[in-house]
Parts: structure tokens; sequence; C-alpha cells
């Protein structure tokens, strides 16, 4: 899933997109130092994000000093892009 993907490299790690969208959040989503979050993602990886998001979890809400409560639903298969080189 391309929210898992390396997104941004700093000095001391590279994050992923999901993890971005917490920082994110905590700057323009949040309220009462609690954010929200509802993502949209393949039933299949669900338990990769809910282990991105343990792994994560206790440096992001440190450093953000916000609480987050996440919830997925999930994408229809049907709706699946596949991806193909320039080359098709």
């Amino acid at each position: 899933p391309k929210g898992l993907l390396p997104f941004h490299k700093y000095k001391d790690h590279v994050s992923t997109a999901f993890e971005e969208h917490l920082y994110e959040a905590s700057l323009y989503a949040s309220s009462n130092n609690e954010a929200n979050l509802h993502f949209t993602i393949s039933e299949k990886h669900k338990s990769v994000f809910d282990t991105e998001f343990k792994r994560i979890q206790e440096v992001v809400e440190e450093k953000t000093n916000t609480k987050f409560h996440i919830s997925f639903s999930y994408q229809c298969q049907s709706t699946d892009t596949i991806a193909v080189t320039p080359e098709n």
C-alpha cells in the first residue's frame, strides 16, 4: 500500500506517508490534543497498518502532544487501479 512506502528521509529515520499524515493532523486537525483520522485502505493490508501505527504511535504522540484515534474503512477491490510502466 502506498501509504506505507518510504516517503521522507530525515536525519534520524525515514517516514512513511501514513506517519506524515499523523504529524500533519496534529497541526490542523486536532482539538484538545486529540486527532481523529480515518483511512480507506485495502482490507488485506489492515494488519500492516496496525503494526505500523503501533511502531510509531508513542514517538509521534510524544512529539506532537496529540493522542491519535484511527479508524479504517475498506476500498472495494473493483476500484483498484492497475499500474503500468511507460511501455505499458
